[in-house]
């Protein structure tokens, strides 16, 4: 398979691309752009013809602190990217890793930090073979029963949400009349925490699902799948 990888840093450059992940998408890339102390790059790769096989989005993180002083940079990637399904994902997403691996090391990145692996073991030998190593993650479920949301915030949480009230700035949930989509060829099933995967046939429904908020998995336990919140369950029944 003849792949070309290059690694994008501005959003100019940026070419057009079919986007259902929002992580790895040419949005996610223009809000970190233009987040202090971030730096995006989209890992591209391209087929002979010029035409983009795959890609996935990684950003830098600048952190540091005055008091104690400390400042170091930070690699982040959520989930391996999106491909084409006539690929070879494996193959293809080892090129991408290896590329984005050496650019953060000479960023002197301090650590890199991958998350949300659509699977398991995706990947395992590749992020070996690159340094990598696997580190168990915990998740923490509170009960809202016997506090509110607001009182388990940080003071400084609280403070920065204010700061963000005082410019009148806002957000709040959109509301449509959405009708089911879900049809006989296709299953709801549980995916990660908090969410759920449309499974099957999916490829004739793939307009009606992502105008309903859905992001495309191509590879999962159950094949490719569109991920939704789990609020989105009964729209979707």
């Amino acid at each position: 398979m003849n792949i070309n990888i290059r690694i994008i840093s501005k959003s100019e450059e940026l070419p057009q691309m079919e986007c259902q992940n929002f992580f790895h998408s040419t949005d996610m890339f223009k809000i970190i752009e233009q987040t202090p102390h971030h730096h995006p790059y989209m890992i591209i790769a391209s087929r002979a013809d010029g035409s983009i096989a795959a890609h996935m989005f990684a950003c830098i993180r600048q952190r540091g602190s005055l008091i104690p002083p400390y400042l170091f940079s930070q690699g982040r990637i959520y989930g391996e990217g999106e491909y084409d399904e006539d690929i070879n994902k494996d193959e293809v997403f080892s090129l991408m890793l290896e590329a984005i691996t050496k650019m953060f090391r000479r960023k002197l990145c301090l650590y890199t930090e991958f998350s949300n692996i659509s699977q398991k073991m995706f990947g395992y030998r590749h992020f070996k073979r690159n340094g990598y190593f696997p580190i168990p993650w915990q998740e923490v479920h509170n009960s809202l029963h016997s506090m509110t949301p607001e009182k388990r915030l940080s003071l400084k949480m609280r403070n920065r949400l204010q700061r963000i009230k005082d410019v009148d700035i806002m957000t709040k949930e959109v509301e449509t009349e959405e009708k089911p989509v879900v049809k006989k060829d296709l299953s709801i099933v549980a995916y990660n925490a908090g969410t759920i995967a449309v499974v099957g046939n999916t490829k004739p429904y793939k307009e009606d699902l992502k105008s309903m908020g859905g992001y495309y998995v191509s590879s999962t336990s159950w094949g490719p799948a569109w991920v939704f919140r789990e609020k989105k369950r009964n729209a979707l029944q």
